[in-house]
């Protein structure tokens, strides 16, 4: 008996944020100092995103370096301009601890 076309698995390469089209938020690594601030990669440019203190985000696009607002306003460095999505979700504000559960709406 013939069987049906196989699923094609996509091949996620180790530390990918994005695997397949999803986002793998298992994925999203502390930086190499362990100071415990958010850092990932730009699924498409391979720009290095990290969050700092106070909304602002470091970004590293192959050896130029940026300081940005979460709200994309350039602070300083060479690069001058980043992925306004990666700021606000990096370096946006956050829900309180807590109330990121899910609750039953029944």
């Amino acid at each position: 008996m013939p069987s049906g076309p196989k699923a094609i698995q996509p091949s996620c390469e180790p530390g990918r944020a994005y695997c397949g089209g999803i986002l793998r938020y298992d994925r999203i690594f502390e930086s190499e100092a362990g100071s415990g601030m958010a850092q990932m990669k730009h699924p498409i440019t391979g720009a290095l995103y990290s969050a700092l203190e106070e909304g602002t985000v470091e970004v590293d696009s192959n050896g130029l370096k940026g300081l940005f607002r979460y709200d994309g306003e350039h602070l300083s460095g060479d690069l001058r301009f980043a992925d306004p999505h990666m700021l606000l979700w990096l370096g946006g504000p956050q829900l309180p601890e807590g109330d990121n559960i899910r609750r039953n709406r029944g």
